[in-house]
């Protein structure tokens, strides 16, 4: 399974934001996560932050064996849009585009 990794983009501020870094078949995805934590109590960081990790991590394993089994690369630009559906980082009229567009995708 590809190695997903959760990084700090800025490890010496106060609180940092929490990247998710991950190779695609078309190359390096950096996703900002809308998580931040102390730098210092890094990795440990609150529960509902490691919940928030997790759910990014579970999803992206999902997307891994479903593209495996469909014999379909993992591209960054699909990997961004199923993590933005995720975390609610679509605006309210692209959600049903978005949707749309992955249904097609899948059937053709």
């Amino acid at each position: 399974m590809p190695k997903i990794t959760f990084t700090l983009k800025n490890p010496k501020a106060k609180s940092s934001p929490i990247q998710l870094l991950f190779t695609c078949s078309d190359g390096r995805l950096k996703y900002y996560t809308g998580e931040q934590t102390d730098p210092k109590t890094w990795p440990e960081t609150n529960k509902g932050t490691r919940a928030v990790l997790r759910r990014i991590e579970s999803h992206i394993e999902g997307l891994i064996i479903d593209h495996k089994i469909k014999d379909l690369p993992l591209k960054i630009a699909d990997l961004r849009a199923s993590l933005d559906l995720l975390l609610n980082k679509v605006k309210k009229g692209d959600t049903f585009d978005m949707m749309t567009a992955a249904v097609s995708k899948m059937e053709s």
